[in-house]
């Protein structure tokens, strides 16, 4: 038997709270999914470079301002970042009305007659998450509006894009179990993924 939907007209306190977290949460999740794609991309950029070097098509040094910590290095795989979430978060969303993230946390993003949103209109949602709600990565405008998003949310409003596009939000309670893996899980991959760092500064 599922779950019941939690109600979006003035739903408690409690309930507005573990949303808005709930969201948070999703988005963390398909984050680090995308940015295994992104990875790919990256890995797939080494093979093709690799190749052109190797049959004298190019030279290895064309490359290293990629690979040197930079702004310019920042600044380009924020822009693959930014394309790839354009890509794939409106396929999920457009078709299923959840991505990866969402539908582990009970989230659901429809049309307010609950039709799915389809591509176009999960892309210009998508398209707004990262200027309203990301603050296109920018540091602190980034903080600043997910701040500002996360406590629309938790008053239990519409967040802006959704509030914008007419689009409905649903959850769905998840048990505490679902949380907490979800919780570790982020963190651990996070942990691994800054782990030489994390060496150099305390090892």
């Amino acid at each position: 038997m599922s779950a019941e939907p939690i109600a979006q007209s003035e739903p408690p306190l409690r309930e507005r709270y573990v949303q808005a977290w709930a969201r948070w949460l999703a988005r963390s999740v398909d984050a680090l999914l995308i940015l295994g794609v992104a990875f790919g991309v990256w890995y797939g950029i080494g093979v093709y470079w690799g190749l052109g070097v190797e049959f004298g098509l190019t030279h290895s040094e064309n490359l290293d301002w990629l690979l040197t910590p930079s702004v310019q290095t920042v600044l380009v795989e924020t822009f693959v970042f930014v394309v790839l979430m354009l890509i794939v978060e409106p396929f999920f969303i457009g078709i299923a009305g959840a991505t990866p993230g969402k539908w582990l946390l009970g989230i659901r993003v429809t049309r307010a007659d609950g039709r799915n949103l389809g591509y176009g209109g999960a892309f210009m949602r998508t398209l707004l998450v990262i200027a309203l709600g990301l603050g296109f990565y920018v540091p602190f405008l980034s903080f600043l509006t997910m701040v500002v998003q996360f406590a629309i949310v938790q008053n239990g409003k519409p967040a802006t894009w959704d509030e914008i596009l007419g689009s409905k939000v649903e959850h769905r309670v998840r048990p505490s179990l679902v949380w907490l893996a979800t919780l570790a899980s982020v963190i651990g991959v996070r942990i691994a993924m800054q782990w030489d760092r994390i060496s150099e500064r305390f090892g």
